[in-house]
């Protein structure tokens, strides 16, 4: 398995297909990650599973392939956070790891800083804030409306996480 997929928690994804009694499961993939969705696809099927993969573009997480999902007992819809329920949805976080201390190397002149992210960076948002109050700087790290799940978090359409920022750098 390439190490991009080690990003995907296949156990958790694994477990909640067997848990929901799933049997054909589709997969929907953002263009960035259907390089992989052969390897992926193989990882499921390996458990016992039939996949269906979406060729359809995904452009968030309200961004559903509702035909596919008229087709699966279980679509898989990767690297995105929930914004709302769907019964027959799991959705499926894909994190980007990356060492936090590295923003001590930047030059930020400002001393109040607001931090924001795709939720592929802002699962590690709060050791970042750590990082920056730690060299004196102010910083805001907001959640958002209830469309976004994680502090900091933005989408495409959401930047509520910025809503009556005090910041001077973002």
């Amino acid at each position: 398995m390439s190490s991009i997929l080690s990003r995907i928690d296949f156990d958790s994804v694994l477990e909640e297909l067997r848990r929901r009694n799933a049997k054909i499961v589709g997969v929907q993939l953002p263009n960035g990650l259907k390089y992989w969705s052969s390897e992926i696809a193989e990882k499921i099927e390996n458990d016992g599973f039939e996949v269906i993969l979406s060729a359809s573009p995904t452009f968030g997480a309200c961004d559903v392939d509702i035909s596919l999902l008229q087709d699966v007992d279980v679509l898989l819809h990767f690297a995105h956070e929930p914004i709302f329920e769907l019964d027959k949805v799991i959705y499926v976080p894909y994190r980007v790891d990356f060492d936090e201390k590295a923003v001590k190397r930047l030059d930020i002149e400002e001393s109040k800083i607001a931090l924001i992210a795709t939720a592929q960076y802002a699962w590690k948002l709060e050791k970042v804030k750590a990082v920056l109050e730690a060299e004196g700087y102010k910083v805001e790290l907001k959640k958002g409306s209830k469309r976004v799940k994680l502090p900091g978090q933005v989408l495409g359409c959401n930047y509520s996480a910025l809503k009556n920022t005090e910041a001077e750098a973002i």
